[in-house]
């Protein structure tokens, strides 16, 4: 660490949708220092908009309606439908995980959930998918901010957004830049977390990556803007699967 910095703490996540709210509240469990940025909360974030979904194997849920299913089997099930473009270890390391994530949403967050028998989606051989109530994102959101609250080594910053990352002299980084523009703060920390989302709301990456989409109405918030894949991608990162994207017929 350095004397420069404004502020240091272990974990740095830059943005609070599901993933970084996830991520955040892991760590904060884990006894980890951990700071949340967020560009702004009143825009929402993707989780919100969508039904809220959970797909898990081996729950209590699933048992409760003699539903049999693995964690080796739903990862057959992504693996089919993407065509093996996905890391199978790391797909079958998530399967494994997945009902450890329900009991953990259900039993310490604090999240009511149902397994959905309505409703299954294509390429399942098995009903997997959990939802609270409402069958909303919104309740995951608002679960895990407050979760997050009763931790006091975990801090949420709301509408300080992620500017950058900062590397050390071997390139490795060390740090973000937060906040607008004439109120920035550099923040130290061991690690650090992109949970950006995706670059919907971007014309101009959406025409370089994903040519047919480009003008197409994107329904996802419009916060979604990329920045966290640039950062990567200015540091030296690999990048993979750019052009994937997910077309709805309805919009």
């Amino acid at each position: 660490m350095t004397s420069s910095w404004d502020l240091e703490t272990e974990l740095v996540i830059v943005g609070a949708g599901g993933c970084g709210l996830m991520a955040a509240y892991a760590a904060a469990r884990a006894g980890i220092e951990v700071v949340l940025l967020e560009k702004n909360s009143r825009i929402g974030c993707n989780t919100e908009l969508a039904s809220g979904s959970i797909a898990a194997a081996g729950t209590r849920f699933q048992q409760a309606q003699g539903i049999e299913g693995t964690p080796e089997e739903m990862a057959a099930d992504i693996l089919r439908k993407n065509h093996d473009q996905a890391n199978p270890q790391i797909v079958l390391a998530l399967c494994r995980k997945s009902r450890e994530v329900i009991d953990l949403l259900v039993d310490e967050v604090g999240l009511p959930l149902a397994l959905n028998t309505d409703a299954s989606r294509a390429g399942f051989t098995f009903l997997r998918l959990h939802n609270p109530p409402g069958r909303s994102g919104a309740p995951i959101v608002r679960a895990l901010h407050e979760a997050l609250a009763r931790f006091p080594n975990a801090t949420f910053a709301d509408r300080t957004p992620g500017a950058g990352l900062i590397a050390g002299e071997r390139g490795a980084v060390t740090g973000v830049v937060a906040g607008n523009d004439g109120a920035e703060q550099h923040i130290g920390a061991h690690k650090v977390i992109l949970a950006c989302d995706g670059f919907g709301a971007n014309k101009e990456m959406l025409r370089h990556y994903i040519p047919e989409m480009a003008d197409a109405e994107y329904i996802g918030v419009q916060g979604n803007t990329g920045e966290g894949i640039r950062w990567g991608m200015q540091m030296g990162a690999a990048t993979a699967h750019m052009s994937g994207h997910q077309a709805h017929g309805l919009v």
